[in-house]
């Protein structure tokens, strides 16, 4: 019994905020050596194995130095010397959203993205270029303002910004560069109205109150805004504690969230349900 008192407050203690951030500030011990070691390590595994000239056909291209700029290896070379000219401004630190007690999903969210998995170098360029170009046919206001919702890095925000995107910023749980605020998506402190396209990508499975969340969409959406969502089908086994509410496991559900606020849906993919495949949705905002 005894044994079983000590594991569980040894447990508790674990889950402590302030533990929590003392584990930060020990990992940030050797934190100078960890940004080069993963970005060369993703660098490996996703820009040597790929046609240097990617995409393989040129849509929204309009000439063959945009068709160059916009080559996988161009771009990720681009993100990862971006990045490390900041971390290194930074002294290789990196901020994280500061976290009440009570907010435990959001510490889980950090760990397990930040800590575990190692996914701030992580650009999943096939499928943001898929909601880029859906974006694009909408059309989606390009000249106007961007959120990207929980990009990880600039990846995302520098696809945008060559597909004529001009205005373009990025919240997330922590952030290495000016233009990813730390912000948790439910609580955003910008005003209403402020964006013309809001882009989500496969961050559903890490919300824990997906209504706040839809609620804060639509507040900071414009009337007529264009909303993106890229969902995958919860797989067995996935569960907190950094896996949030799974009701919003297609676009059915997903959409529902919004409801009357849904003026106009221009796309979605529904295949299939197969867990670990991907449900894609492009809306207008109705206010």
């Amino acid at each position: 019994m005894e044994s079983t008192s000590n594991k569980e407050a040894s447990t508790k203690a674990s889950l402590n905020p302030k533990n929590f951030l003392t584990a930060s500030e020990e990992i940030r011990k050797i934190e100078k050596d960890l940004p080069p070691l993963f970005s060369l390590w993703n660098f490996r595994r996703s820009a040597f194995y790929v046609n240097m000239f990617y995409p393989h056909h040129a849509i929204f291209i309009d000439s063959p130095l945009q068709y160059l700029n916009q080559s996988r290896l161009v771009l990720h070379i681009t993100y990862l010397l971006r990045a490390w000219f900041f971390l290194a401004r930074k002294g290789f630190k990196i901020d994280i959203l500061k976290l009440e007690g009570k907010d435990q999903h959001n510490i889980d969210v950090i760990t397990h993205n930040l800590w575990e998995n190692f996914n701030l170098f992580q650009f999943s360029r096939g499928r943001i270029e898929r909601m880029v170009y859906l974006l694009r046919l909408a059309p989606a206001k390009r000249n106007g303002k961007t959120l990207c919702v929980g990009p990880k890095n600039e990846g995302e925000l520098l696809l945008f910004r060559r597909n004529g995107f001009t205005n373009v910023i990025g919240i997330d749980l922590f952030s290495y560069c000016p233009s990813i605020l730390p912000m948790d998506v439910a609580h955003m402190t910008f005003a209403n109205d402020t964006f013309d396209t809001i882009n989500c990508g496969s961050m559903l499975q890490y919300v824990e109150d997906l209504e706040q969340v839809a609620r804060e969409i639509v507040r900071v959406a414009k009337p007529d805004a264009l909303v993106t969502f890229s969902l995958t089908i919860p797989q067995p086994g996935d569960h907190s504690p950094y896996v949030g509410d799974l009701r919003a496991g297609d676009t059915e559900s997903t959409l529902a969230l919004f409801g009357a606020n849904v003026k106009h849906v221009y796309f979605r993919n529904d295949v299939d349900h197969l867990p670990g495949h991907k449900h894609e949705v492009v809306f207008q905002i109705k206010k």
